[in-house]
């Protein structure tokens, strides 16, 4: 699901319409909780803001908005593309959507912000927020120390070295620690050629079940309208 912040840094404006039209969210107030991957911020943005808010917090902290993609359905063109696959119709390789996909941040210390969403019936939600920043003088410990004071103690670290190190925060669903490949909510952390590279992205099982609930809405819409015999 990775984006590419390359391909996308020639859209450099903010597309006001999509952003008005891919839903709101309250989710700035919500408070950080140490060891819950799912309550976690990364420089004040959060798995589960939509785009208009993500796009708050960046103006807020003065951030640079670098980039914006528009080519995700909403949910409801992916329950009518659903209900297309199931009569067995064409879908078009390359459709014409435009709600937000990606959002790209910046600020003047050369941190960047890469931030992916997905249709929802509220909205496109934020379900992953990648995020570097050159280590400028700080070392691994240091950093290291910072991310367990703001986010408490990780569930997997690797060995602290001067250029590396490998952290990350999962609770599975009764509440243990989980592991680094875990198809959990999971932020992790790593240090590697001279910067600091931050993934916090939302658990597998949560993402599929906005694509489940757009074929489920599907069948349940064609089972109420079944097509008249054309024989």
């Amino acid at each position: 699901m990775l984006l590419a912040l390359a391909a996308a840094r020639a859209e450099a404006q903010v597309k006001q319409a999509a952003i008005d039209a891919d839903g709101r969210s309250k989710l700035a107030g919500w408070p950080l909780t140490k060891g819950v991957p799912s309550s976690f911020d990364v420089g004040g943005v959060k798995l589960g803001m939509t785009p208009s808010e993500a796009v708050e917090v960046a103006r807020a902290r003065g951030l640079k908005i670098e980039g914006h993609r528009t080519d995700n359905p909403s949910f409801e063109e992916r329950v009518v593309q659903q209900m297309d696959l199931l009569r067995g119709k064409t879908v078009p390789m390359a459709p014409s959507y435009t709600h937000t996909r990606g959002l790209y941040f910046a600020d003047n210390s050369g941190s960047t912000w890469s931030i992916e969403f997905e249709p929802t019936p509220t909205g496109q939600e934020a379900v992953q927020i990648k995020y570097r920043s050159p280590l400028a003088g700080r070392t691994s410990q240091q950093i290291v120390d910072a991310l367990e004071a703001k986010f408490g103690l990780a569930s997997n670290k690797s060995k602290v070295e001067p250029a590396f190190f490998s952290f990350s925060w999962c609770k599975d669903a009764r509440g243990v620690d989980c592991s680094l490949y875990a198809p959990e909510t999971t932020l992790t952390a790593m240090g590697e050629a001279n910067q600091i590279v931050l993934i916090l992205k939302r658990g597998a099982p949560e993402v599929r079940k906005f694509e489940s609930l757009a074929r489920t809405t599907a069948e349940k819409r064609m089972a109420a309208s079944p097509a008249a015999n054309s024989f």
